[in-house]
């Protein structure tokens, strides 16, 4: 079975639901946090869905590590390049601040570099092989997170 990059985020959220169970912090939940962390899973969904309306607008492929038929280059991918694995990590941010436990921090940062080297960078290979100068000049212009 192929994993890809919602199947890690499932991971990653079981693994800090987890952590947060065994490592529960004493303080006390406060609004600040809650609503913070609420506003940063909203925000990551949106990037999420946004990206991905995007992809099927264009008629290419949303499937992580396959051929592209259309270098998306407007909208959401204007600011980033990776706007659902931006979105994703977002995600993951607001729940380690609802869940308020620093130890989630770790399954963050595994995340990201899960992500970035068996996802981002291999991608970013095929694209610059299938788009050729065209991605090249677009990788100038475009951050490949924010």
């Amino acid at each position: 079975m192929k994993l890809y990059p919602p199947h890690f985020l499932l991971i990653s959220v079981i693994a800090m639901l987890a952590i947060g169970y065994i490592y529960s912090p004493s303080n006390p939940k406060n609004i600040f946090l809650m609503s913070t962390g609420w506003v940063l899973i909203v925000s990551g969904l949106t990037c999420n869905v946004i990206a991905a309306n995007q992809f099927m607008k264009a008629k290419t492929s949303i499937i992580p590590l396959t051929e592209s038929s259309f270098l998306v280059k407007k909208g959401i991918f204007r600011f980033s390049r990776n706007p659902m694995y931006t979105g994703m990590t977002i995600f993951l941010i607001g729940l380690c601040v609802i869940l308020n436990n620093f130890y989630n921090i770790a399954v963050i940062i595994g995340f990201f570099l899960l992500i970035r080297n068996k996802f981002v960078m291999k991608e970013e290979e095929l694209l610059k092989e299938t788009f050729g100068e065209e991605y090249l000049s677009y990788i100038k212009k475009v951050r490949r997170w924010i």
